[in-house]
């Protein structure tokens, strides 16, 4: 899990941590999901989208759906996970962009460099 921080308010303990995790379920499958420390993560019903950039490269759309347990703190991957995990292992810096309920949209900056995979 990675956890850089951004729009901090006051109090270093207002900041706003956005999480990037993934899981391995019992029969394989990797979920991506990022998971923020406070505030409702927000999207319309349909259609909802993260802007990732890796590195210097374009801008891509990856489609999020909410999480089923209903949290609105935590949205998951809902396609292209394999190559947004492919990208990330070969990324140095990786910037997420997603919305927050009456916040908007809000970038987070991620050090991607040398991080440990599992074989």
């Amino acid at each position: 899990t990675l956890d850089p921080h951004s729009f901090p308010t006051r109090r270093s303990s207002d900041l706003t941590v956005l999480s990037l995790a993934l899981r391995e379920d019992a029969t394989g499958d990797i979920s991506a999901m990022v998971v923020a420390s406070q505030g409702q993560l927000w999207c319309h019903y349909e259609d909802c989208f993260m802007s990732v950039r890796f590195d210097d490269g374009a801008v891509n759309q990856y489609a999020i759906n909410r999480a089923e347990a209903g949290n609105s703190n935590v949205m998951f991957l809902s396609d292209n996970t394999e190559q947004f995990i492919n990208k990330l292992k070969s990324s140095e810096n990786t910037t997420i962009e997603v919305g927050f309920y009456g916040n908007g949209n809000k970038q987070f900056k991620f050090d991607t460099h040398g991080l440990k995979w599992p074989q």
